[in-house]
């Protein structure tokens, strides 16, 4: 699991803010024999829009409704495998399975 840090615009009460959302990436995994396939999944940390003299955390509400959203998940997912170092291992434990 990796954090990331996605800025992006939001219209909040008719206004369009710059908001940066802070999220955990798992990328998943594609399955075996035994284990089913998991997708990549982008959970909602923290986010804060930036509007009159400063810096505000969303609500709690706000968190909620972009978590719902499955356009904004895939916006996220996408960030992520864009913005994610390459595992060193990742090659190895491929190699290794193909045994």
């Amino acid at each position: 699991m990796t954090r990331h840090t996605y800025d992006t615009e939001m219209e909040l009460a008719g206004t369009t803010v710059p908001v940066e959302v802070t999220f955990d990436f798992d990328p998943g995994y594609k399955g075996g024999r035994i284990d089913p396939p998991c997708p990549p999944c982008a959970e909602i940390v923290s986010a804060y829009a930036t509007a009159g003299r400063g810096r505000h955390e969303c609500p709690a509400w706000m968190l909620v409704v972009m978590s719902a959203s499955e356009d904004f998940h895939n916006e996220l997912v996408g960030f992520a495998i864009q913005d994610r170092k390459p595992d060193p291992d990742e090659a190895r434990d491929a190699a290794m399975e193909m045994r």
